[in-house]
């Protein structure tokens, strides 16, 4: 039994060491934003230096405090990539007219409520993905913004991605969802949001 127990902890080791991703590796920074003492700056990072034709967008988008001090911010909510409510935050695609395959979904009309553990309180000189969860993090990928969801490149270029994070709006209808009141404790929050107006871009070649 003990021989029996070894081999299958020798298989189950083999069987995750040839199943491991080895094609997956960190964002590579591809534009880096060194913030001044004081700014608030937002910073893109791709996977790939150079992608092809038929290739999926890997850019992902992060927010940096260069601040003193710590401050609040919101995290992509329902409804956050169409505009629909603030935080405004999207992505702009500018290149190769029709270089970009897009499939496109419609939203829902009801935008869930805001919540305390939408707030992410930031401190001095640290970065946050703006689809933080609790169990794990990823970045706000420009496949998961909801402008695109199995987005392609369809055809040779030179593309240009701009990432969008607007919190620049001081009524709290506009944030709440779609709910008609606001709980006091979540309006306190609410108000110690920095309000900034945040665009970063990316250039990356596409080749056949």
């Amino acid at each position: 039994m003990r021989l029996l127990a070894i081999f299958i902890c020798f298989l189950a080791c083999g069987a995750y060491s040839c199943s491991a991703p080895h094609n997956r590796a960190d964002p590579k920074i591809v534009e880096t934003v060194k913030p001044a003492r004081g700014d608030i700056v937002c910073e893109l990072s791709s996977l790939k230096d150079r992608y092809r034709v038929g290739d999926q967008p890997e850019i992902s988008a992060r927010i940096i405090n260069g601040a003193e001090k710590p401050i609040y911010l919101v995290k992509a909510l329902d409804g956050s990539d169409r505009k629909a409510r603030f935080p405004h935050v999207y992505y702009t695609v500018s290149g190769v007219e029709g270089g970009l395959s897009d499939t496109l979904f419609g939203g829902c009309g009801v935008l869930n409520p805001l919540q305390t553990e939408d707030f992410i309180s930031l401190e001095p000189g640290s970065g946050f993905d703006l689809y933080k969860q609790t169990d794990y993090h990823r970045f706000y990928r420009f496949s998961e913004s909801g402008r695109s969801v199995h987005s392609r490149f369809a055809k040779p270029g030179k593309y240009t991605f701009e990432f969008h994070y607007s919190t620049d709006n001081g009524n709290i209808k506009d944030w709440r969802g779609s709910v008609n009141s606001t709980p006091t404790e979540l309006n306190e929050i609410w108000r110690k949001v920095a309000r900034v107006n945040l665009t970063c871009a990316l250039t990356m070649d596409v080749v056949e």
